[in-house]
């Protein structure tokens, strides 16, 4: 099954790269992916659609079924400053979903010129959509039930 192999993936990912995991994020996979350019997205125009996803979608479907997915450069020093901002945004904004901190480039590669994206594992249909923010009244409504299916 396709959602048994993301928490592999995820960590596969994470050991050429040092990414780093929230240990809810690395034990659960999730049903989605957030993927975010942490060093990209602290324009309005940038972070209004991430608001605006996180805004419409339910704590416990943030919680259970998505992992968000941040980019950045830098070292050490640099990820505690990402995490530092991360959990502000999170008691902020009142977020529930874990974050994996990735400093690699491999993810990077996913975004092309966009700050942010939604990757969601579609279990029905085996696949994997990507989905670029912000998110139409239709495509939200059909990424809402790949992200609240049993």
């Amino acid at each position: 099954m396709l959602l048994g192999l993301v928490p592999a993936a995820l960590a596969t990912a994470a050991a050429g790269s040092g990414a780093r995991f929230s240990s809810t994020a690395a034990s659960r996979g999730g049903r989605g992916w957030l993927i975010l350019d942490f060093d990209a997205i602290f324009c309005g125009a940038c972070f209004e659609p991430v608001l605006a996803l996180l805004r419409a979608l339910p704590a416990a479907v943030q919680e259970d079924a998505l992992t968000a997915v941040l980019l950045y450069g830098g070292g050490d020093a640099r990820r505690r400053v990402i995490e530092a901002k991360w959990d502000g945004l999170r008691r902020v904004h009142g977020w529930t979903m874990p974050a994996v901190l990735d400093s690699g480039p491999g993810l990077r590669d996913l975004l092309e010129t966009r700050t942010s994206k939604l990757l969601l594992f579609d279990v029905r249909s085996r696949s994997i959509r990507a989905h670029d923010l912000p998110l139409s009244g239709k495509r939200f409504d059909a990424v809402l039930s790949i992200l609240i299916e049993s």
